[in-house]
């Protein structure tokens, strides 16, 4: 999908980013406040679902917004299983 354009895949890396960013500002003081295990498992569910739609998306801006998805959720997985050493 990308293949031909070099712009069009450092765009899908960048919004990959963008949405990490996006997790880690939203999803950290929610973890805090309901518990890190549920952040945790809806994180998992949400890598899983994004992964399975995006083999299914036709074009490329639904390709990208997939990726800025999936950095939101991988973000949010990683940041879920940080503990304070404190």
């Amino acid at each position: 999908m990308v293949c031909g354009s070099d712009e069009l895949a450092e765009l899908s890396q960048t919004l990959l980013t963008v949405g990490q960013a996006a997790g880690a500002l939203l999803f950290t003081p929610l973890a805090d406040k309901i518990g890190r295990k549920p952040v945790h498992v809806f994180s998992h569910i949400g890598i899983f679902v994004v992964s399975l739609l995006t083999t299914f998306v036709p074009s490329y801006p639904w390709f990208a917004l997939m990726k800025a998805t999936f950095g939101f959720f991988q973000e949010v997985l990683i940041l879920s299983v940080v503990v304070d050493c404190i």
